[in-house]
């Protein structure tokens, strides 16, 4: 990732008048280099926030930055060592530092003698954070609950540990709700709202639907055909489908970590059922008629929504069911690209190929090596890529709001012929690697996110200092 940021080191300095006026100090060559005139205020940005402030010009490091108290009051700077990304535009006289950026979140914050910690994507935050002091910025974990009248009572890492603290609101809102309810409910709604009227970006706002993101895909003339038939379910498509697939899926529509999906199987004179999760899960049911098979579904579709899915003969590995999750990420262009590919392989008596049913994930190329050999193997590879990047290329152009990134499960047929699984708008972040560095995926959203809080990135200003 190379961007034309200047990061700027904030060095506690005491030697400032006591008055409250705002006064920030900076280089005496970075001074003369942004051409910044004496007792000419110029025009602070730290997040959704704007303060006229003076510049003084001392004898210090070219990208050390100093902040009287008053400043650092207002700003409400976390107390913490911070560098700051900087760009300054000299015909607007602003200077723009950041970013600040907000995870929201509804895991609940368990309050620990080492901190607050945020259960599923805890680890996720961590990485977040320590790349963010890396590159320069301010992170920070939000709830819905948290957001008050021009500032945010956010958990940001401070003294080795996440602590709640009062924050500015942020330049961008990278959403992580886990639960539809959440992101269905009037707070969410109002929130939007708000961030809105102060051109505050936020992207993932919604979760995807099954036959949704299946209807957009079949209307792309490339897509359409590596998406399997998908129809919502009732007895008369159900009834359509068994004559004209051996195999079919019944999936929930808004369901999420292979979670209550069946599996219907035609034998001789009847259709073998089995459940992904919960108690019937490796239970085996067999139906002598599609009326028989319709009233035990019923238990399920009375209580939310399916689809009826094409069932693909995919190759196997080792005899276990797999599938591939391609993530992809905007970069700091706005253009998609492909982060990673990982193979997930499912247990033995599993049809599921999802870590949370307890798939076991290997690199992808080993598995395609394996199965195709090298030079084959490696042309799947470049088709997963294109594919996914088409795919996220056509929701993009028929989805409202903001994606900035996606997960596409994939897998491969007895002939060779790749299908979309599913596409995922929240991709899971605690089960996608071994977790001792910070991943690809990570680095792309903070690429994402300085791309939204910095837009004058992408419209090629330059600022060689």
């Amino acid at each position: 990732m190379r961007i034309n940021l200047l990061p700027l080191f904030i060095k506690e300095n005491s030697s400032f008048p006591t008055n409250k006026e705002p006064i920030l100090r900076i280089s005496t060559s970075l001074f003369h280099f942004w051409e910044i005139e004496n007792n000419n205020p110029v025009m602070l940005q730290l997040g959704s926030m704007a303060v006229p402030v003076l510049v003084e010009a001392v004898h210090n490091d070219k990208q050390v930055i100093s902040f009287s108290d008053s400043l650092t009051q207002t700003l409400m700077l976390p107390n913490q060592e911070l560098t700051l990304l900087s760009f300054f535009e000299k015909q607007s006289r602003t200077l723009t530092l950041g970013p600040v950026i907000a995870i929201l979140t509804d895991a609940p914050a368990f309050e620990l003698e080492s901190g607050a910690s945020f259960r599923s994507i805890h680890q996720f935050c961590q990485e977040f954070q320590q790349e963010i002091a890396r590159i320069g910025g301010i992170l920070y974990v939000v709830s819905l609950d948290d957001w008050m009248e021009g500032y945010v009572d956010g958990y940001s890492f401070q003294q080795d540990k996440w602590i709640k603290t009062s924050l500015p609101y942020p330049n961008v809102v990278y959403n992580r709700l886990h639960l539809r309810k959440a992101e269905a409910s009037n707070m969410f709604y109002e929130l939007k709202n708000d961030l809105a009227q102060q051109n505050i970006p936020i992207f993932n706002t919604q979760f995807f639907s099954k036959y949704d993101i299946s209807e957009m895909l079949q209307s792309d003339n490339i897509l359409k055909n590596h998406v399997p038939e998908t129809n919502l379910l009732s007895k008369e498509t159900l009834e359509l489908m068994v004559k004209k697939h051996n195999t079919l899926y019944i999936k929930p529509i808004h369901g999420s970590q292979g979670r209550q999906i069946i599996q219907l199987r035609k034998e001789e004179n009847a259709w073998k059922t089995s459940i992904s999760s919960g108690k019937e899960k490796g239970k085996i049911h067999f139906f002598s008629t599609i009326e028989k098979l319709w009233k035990w579904l019923q238990r399920f579709t009375q209580k939310r929504a399916y689809i009826c899915q094409q069932g693909i003969n995919f190759q196997q590995y080792y005899n276990r069911s797999l599938d591939f999750r391609i993530l992809c990420h905007k970069d700091i262009r706005q253009n998609w690209k492909i982060t990673s590919i990982v193979a997930r392989c499912a247990q033995p008596d599993s049809f599921v190929a999802n870590l949370f049913q307890g798939a076991e994930m290997i690199p992808a190329k080993s598995v395609l090596q394996t199965l195709f050999g090298e030079h084959l193997g490696k042309s799947v590879e470049v088709q997963f890529k294109d594919i996914s990047l088409q795919t996220a290329a056509a929701l993009t152009s028929q989805i409202d709001g903001d994606i900035g990134e996606l997960g596409i499960d994939m897998g491969i047929d007895v002939h060779g012929n790749l299908w979309i699984i599913e596409v995922n708008s929240k991709p899971s972040k605690n089960l996608d690697s071994v977790i001792n560095k910070v991943r690809p995926s990570t680095k792309a959203l903070l690429e994402y996110c300085l791309s939204l809080s910095f837009p004058h990135i992408n419209k090629g200003e330059k600022q060689d200092v």
